[in-house]
């Protein structure tokens, strides 16, 4: 490419422009300039907001423009639409025996009876424990298809009684 380039993010909900977009809480940079050298190779600029960030229910397009730092009236863009689900409702998660010896017992984890619209099917599911509310998630079994997963456990927390 013979010019460097600018682009920048933007959302759009329900045909309005959310303004600025730093009021969703991006993860990521919103705004960023590349090089010529940059630009004549293949660039990945992702964007990404934390959970719950967005209305479920509501329509959001996310739109990448681009253009030359020098001609920035020169702008082009490429954009997507996704309309955010409702999650699932009446499910239960059911985990047996309810009680075990750390390491050694083997829980079932089991997801039953969840409901949604049909345009959500096939549901994914993960499962996943906490030692405590202030420490990161654990996972059991990852994102798939499966509704149940089989895992010992490690001992809870002296202050916690042990229990996760």
């Amino acid at each position: 490419a013979r010019y460097s380039v600018g682009a920048f993010w933007s959302v759009y909900s329900s045909g309005q422009l959310v303004s600025p977009i730093s009021s969703l809480n991006s993860l990521t940079v919103t705004s960023q300039n590349f090089s010529s050298s940059e630009a004549a190779s293949q660039i990945t600029y992702p964007l990404s907001f934390s959970g719950y960030t967005f209305q479920q229910g509501r329509t959001y397009t996310f739109r990448l423009s681009g253009y030359p730092l020098t001609i920035p009236a020169l702008i082009t863009y490429a954009e997507i639409s996704i309309v955010i689900n409702s999650p699932p409702l009446s499910g239960t998660i059911v985990v047996s025996p309810s009680f075990g010896n750390a390491l050694t017992t083997i829980f079932e984890f089991s997801s039953q009876g969840w409901v949604t619209s049909s345009s959500n099917y096939p549901l994914s599911y993960s499962f996943t424990y906490q030692l405590s509310s202030s420490q990161n998630e654990l996972t059991i079994a990852s994102i798939s298809l499966q509704s149940y997963a089989y895992s010992t456990l490690p001992a809870g927390l002296q202050n916690l009684d042990y229990y996760i």
